[in-house]
């Protein structure tokens, strides 16, 4: 039988003005970002206080994510992995870390 790994998901709820910390609750090796929100687009960056480093998450998308993939290092609880803001609104993102 395969071993279970450790799963947790987060459901946050953005706004248009403040950078929300995403931090992963326990040791993870990939990320899921989805957009719950049916209208509104959501902001994301590896660093809030840097632009370059931003994309745009769509209404209903998804941003998978592996920390295996460039860093070889996993998520470790409390760790800031990516901020997320609202273009506009307040819709949620769902996050899921294993």
């Amino acid at each position: 039988m395969a071993a279970k790994l450790p799963i947790a998901s987060v459901k946050y709820t953005l706004d248009a003005v403040t950078w929300t910390s995403i931090k992963s609750p326990i040791y993870a090796d990939d990320m899921e970002v989805i957009n719950l929100s049916t209208t509104l687009n959501v902001k994301i960056r590896t660093d809030s206080a840097d632009a370059t480093t931003e994309r745009t998450l769509f209404s209903m998308g998804t941003i998978p994510y592996s920390s295996n993939g460039r860093r070889r290092e996993r998520f470790e609880p409390d760790q800031a992995v990516l901020y997320a803001q609202s273009v506009s609104g307040s819709p949620d993102i769902l996050v899921t870390f294993q």
